[in-house]
């Protein structure tokens, strides 16, 4: 664990990603060693998605998202954005990405607060990266 600056400039605990180290315009290795272990890098995609800049962010951001929604439990967009900094609707992304099959195939639990309101859960899947 090294502690950095989150999104909004705050710092926080969590594991460093599988994209350090990289110059500008490269793309990662899908396999990266990192001290005793070895780990994913995580890949986005999308039409208006520039590794250049954008890769370094996302990847932070997911790395903030999943670390923190690692305890199980229940919290809404807000809150997650009031700890790791963001948007809502990038905090969502991020979610959505800890669905996907390259990000761990999660289960991102979904129950409605109030009106609108959703809280959010992560079920781990044993894939951890």
């Amino acid at each position: 664990m090294q502690s950095f600056p989150t999104m909004d400039g705050l710092n926080s605990n969590v594991m460093m990603g599988s994209l350090r180290g990289m110059g500008s315009g490269e793309l990662p290795n899908p396999l990266a060693y990192h001290g005793e272990q070895y780990t994913m890098a995580l890949t986005f995609d999308g039409k208006t998605f520039n590794h250049a800049k954008d890769g370094h962010r996302l990847s932070t951001q997911f790395e903030l998202v999943r670390d923190l929604m690692l305890d199980g439990e229940w919290r809404t967009l807000r809150e997650i954005v009031n700890i790791v900094g963001g948007s809502e609707a990038s905090i969502s992304a991020r979610l959505r990405d800890l669905r996907k099959e390259r990000f761990g195939s999660h289960t991102v639990e979904r129950r409605r607060v109030d009106g609108g309101l959703h809280e959010y859960r992560l079920a781990p899947s044993e894939r951890l990266f």
